[in-house]
């Protein structure tokens, strides 16, 4: 999506149990990573957006799906 000229790559992640950290700790390193990858290829099929700044977003919903709690973080990670 387009955050003004940012271009923000958005991660949803949903857990029914909070245990373990929740939607939004599912995000490590390895996960991480791979959006990395992702980000380089859609920037190298479109490269109209490889000047634009980006950014990293993870969006996670915690609890079933008729109470679940929503937390947008914006900004989740840096690329190195």
């Amino acid at each position: 999506m387009l955050d003004g000229a940012t271009l923000v790559f958005v991660e949803v992640r949903t857990r029914g149990n909070p245990l373990g950290g929740g939607a939004l700790a599912s995000v490590g390193a390895a996960k991480q990573g791979r959006l990395l990858r992702a980000a380089a290829e859609f920037l190298a099929a479109f490269p109209a957006h490889a000047q634009r700044n980006c950014r990293f977003d993870v969006v996670g919903y915690d609890g079933h799906v008729s109470a679940a709690r929503c937390q947008w973080v914006r900004q989740a990670f840096e690329a190195c």
